[in-house]
């Protein structure tokens, strides 16, 4: 029982984060559903590091400061949309937080 409670309170944490985040990215327009639950975040962030690791040709972005690590990293992103063919209309976006990852799904293309 105790457990269950444990549970239910991690829960409402969660939300309370997610919910959080929401508010800080209350700039952009985001799909109604741009969470998903919470086991399916959990599965769908073990596949991509599972396939991140999986992959060959690593690229690891380092930079003095944050500021120099956010233009490597927009620089590998042009790097990487140049060689795209086919622009999706929506992508998921991982935002690392303090107690988990959340995987959150934003529009692509112009529609952000």
């Amino acid at each position: 029982m105790n457990n269950n409670r444990n549970s239910k309170i991690e829960t409402l944490k969660r939300r309370g984060r997610r919910k959080h985040l929401m508010n800080e990215l209350s700039y952009m327009t985001l799909p109604e559903n741009a969470f998903l639950d919470i086991e399916e975040n959990q599965l769908f962030c073990q596949k991509v590091f599972t396939f991140l690791q999986s992959r060959e040709e690593k690229v690891q972005i380092h930079g003095n400061h944050y500021r120099e690590h956010i233009e490597k990293s927009e620089q590998v992103l042009k790097e990487m949309v140049k060689k795209v063919k086919i622009t999706p209309t929506q992508g998921r976006l991982l935002f690392f937080r303090d107690h988990e990852i959340e995987a959150l799904l934003v529009n692509v293309g112009g529609s952000v």
